[in-house]
């Protein structure tokens, strides 16, 4: 639908998807919004759900007098939350033909040793009896989170705190709250458990991420969006690493950018939206901000006649900083094993304070090594892989795909002329 040239104001259209359907991840029925806030600087300890379900295997059979013999670990994790707002567990269910059996908490943190911290025979996952709770008295936004042993619930935005029970709490989330069993000296514990966990699978390539860099020439006299395309663009000739390694990741998902012409479309429209400038830096900021920003940009493009095809796919997209290059190497790992590709971006500052560095796209990894499978931007040196740590600093851009369109319908906000 093109608007026409009138007066009528902004035109919000969510259509009838409802906001319910803007993730595609579910968060029980609950709110992502009661997720832990990200970061853009350090991160917590925490315990990858692939390093979780390693452990989980490894511990099945060692729990005294509890029979879990045939079992299978299954291998959808639900991560529970301490009051506080910090990970705590990751309940795992043992399941024997395809049904629960028992549960099993391992840490989701690394101040608890690694092994199993909880465990229960069951017919229910704890997870499921607490949404027949939320259910039965109406709530729908919250997390689930451990208490003490045996002592389970879900809260809500302002902290409350409903158990097993049924029973209410007023939990203040900004408290302290840790366990007795925490201590920063067992971080050191999950050093071998993680090592081991990488050698049980050593590498993975993510099929059809592409492979390539922009060809479009830059300095024209022409403003945007009306270069969006293979068209000389107002900037220099070189569109940034920043948007041609994130239009790489937005392809991914959607397969109808992968033609030529919206190839550099999509690399035009990041550079925007990224706020590159025309000598192709981007600031870290900008790149989220780009990435998060490129669904309604290119749906008002559509909208307004520019391109022909529209996308699927909306993205969250967070920069991530971590302690040692060994957590950024597992981070990395944990994205390409669920299917996610990012950005990798090195970097460094230079005496005047100005910091230069590169983006590639992170398609791959092999613990062997370790090492990372990327797709580097560049013309001539398109792909290949780097050992972890040839860099002074290193950061990561995760991406999580959020699809938009459900049944052709795609939510936009367009502005007219007259505002």
């Amino acid at each position: 639908m093109k608007l026409k040239n009138r007066s009528l104001g902004i035109l919000l259209m969510f259509l009838i998807l409802g906001m319910t359907l803007l993730n595609t991840e579910s968060y029980v029925f609950g709110d992502p919004a009661l997720e832990v806030a990200k970061s853009s600087t350090k991160v917590l300890p925490q315990v990858s759900r692939n390093v979780a379900l390693y452990l989980a295997k490894n511990e099945l059979n060692s729990f005294p007098f509890m029979d879990f013999k045939g079992a299978e670990i299954g291998k959808k994790l639900v991560l529970f939350y301490f009051p506080d707002g910090r990970p705590a567990y990751y309940e795992v269910p043992l399941l024997k033909d395809g049904k629960v059996v028992g549960v099993m908490f391992i840490p989701a943190l690394k101040t608890m040793p690694p092994g199993w911290m909880q465990v229960f025979e069951a017919r229910k996952l704890v997870s499921q009896q607490l949404d027949k709770i939320a259910e039965t008295i109406g709530i729908k936004h919250y997390r689930y989170v451990v208490l003490g042993a045996a002592m389970f619930g879900i809260q809500t935005e302002d902290g409350t705190v409903v158990d097993l029970a049924g029973r209410e709490y007023r939990i203040d989330p900004s408290a302290s709250f840790r366990f007795s069993i925490e201590s920063k000296k067992n971080e050191v514990l999950w050093v071998k458990l993680e090592k081991d966990a990488l050698k049980s699978s050593p590498r993975k390539i993510i099929e059809g991420v592409p492979t390539w860099t922009s060809t479009d020439t830059g300095n024209a006299n022409i403003g945007y969006p009306n270069n969006v395309g293979p068209a000389p663009d107002p900037w220099g000739d070189w569109d940034g690493c920043s948007p041609i390694a994130a239009s790489m990741v937005v392809a991914y998902y959607d397969s109808q950018f992968r033609s030529a012409y919206m190839r550099e479309a999509i690399i035009d429209i990041l550079h925007f939206t990224m706020g590159t400038d025309s000598s192709g830096r981007t600031e870290a900021n900008g790149i989220t901000k780009g990435i998060e920003d490129f669904y309604w940009e290119v749906m008002k493009l559509y909208n307004d006649g520019h391109l022909s095809v529209h996308p699927t796919y909306s993205y969250d997209a967070t920069n991530r900083e971590y302690s040692s290059d060994y957590q950024l190497f597992l981070a990395i790992k944990g994205e390409v094993d669920k299917n996610h590709p990012g950005l990798l971006n090195v970097h460094w500052r230079l005496r005047n304070g100005s910091i230069v560095g590169h983006s590639m796209t992170f398609v791959g990894y092999d613990s062997s090594v370790p090492a990372i499978y990327v797709h580097t931007t560049w013309k001539d040196l398109p792909a290949g892989w780097i050992k972890v740590g040839n860099w002074v600093d290193a950061m990561i851009t995760t991406v999580k795909p959020i699809k938009m369109c459900w049944n052709g319908i795609c939510p936009y906000v367009a502005v007219t002329s007259g505002g």
